[in-house]
């Protein structure tokens, strides 16, 4: 919501109560005096280390939407900054982007698939069939699911449907627990303080 009192109302809004005609005046009268001392009349900074941050985020399955969503940015002034059409951007609008990072992830991001199967094959050897492992991370359309995740690359939802299963099951069963090397060492801490 855009306040009174301020230039963006004045110019947006093309707002003309008293506080905003002043507010925009006290910004016109800052860039004309920033000009006659020879500084930069705008507050606007070069968008090349954000446009670099995004490129980066992009990489490691942070994709516009999540970024937008995670930043409070319009999906439209992200596309703009990663496409180069915007070079230069406010500072709260750097601020806030550079903030965003790999935990925006979205479920739909690709995700490496390496830990999942490390926990998949944990669950396996633990007993448990693929189809209860299917069942366990939200596939419920059949009796029997079907475990269809591939080994090179998951959706984040599945990775961590993945992850949560075999957190609960850990608590829960200690078969699971026996074939978990992960938590191996968390195991003899627990048999040396009891």
């Amino acid at each position: 919501m855009i306040e009174h009192g301020t230039r963006t109302c004045y110019v947006q809004r093309r707002c003309r109560r008293l506080e905003c005609r002043a507010a925009n005046r006290r910004y016109q009268a800052s860039r004309v005096r920033a000009e006659l001392y020879g500084r930069p009349t705008t507050e606007l900074v070069p968008a090349a280390e954000v446009r670099q941050h995004l490129k980066n985020l992009s990489r490691v399955g942070v994709g516009q939407h999540a970024v937008a969503r995670a930043s409070g940015i319009a999906r439209s002034a992200v596309r703009a900054i990663v496409t180069g059409r915007t070079r230069r951007i406010h500072p709260d609008t750097e601020r806030r982007i550079l903030a965003v990072g790999t935990s925006a992830r979205g479920g739909q991001a690709l995700v490496d698939a390496t830990e999942t199967w490390r926990l998949i094959d944990e669950l396996l050897a633990s007993g448990l069939r693929r189809w209860q492992i299917a069942k366990g991370i939200g596939n419920t359309r059949h009796p029997y699911p079907a475990l269809q995740v591939s080994r090179t690359r998951v959706y984040q939802r599945s990775a961590t449907a993945v992850q949560n299963l075999h957190d609960q099951l850990w608590r829960e069963r200690p078969e699971v627990r026996e074939h978990c090397g992960c938590f191996a060492a968390l195991d003899r801490e627990l048999a040396r303080a009891s």
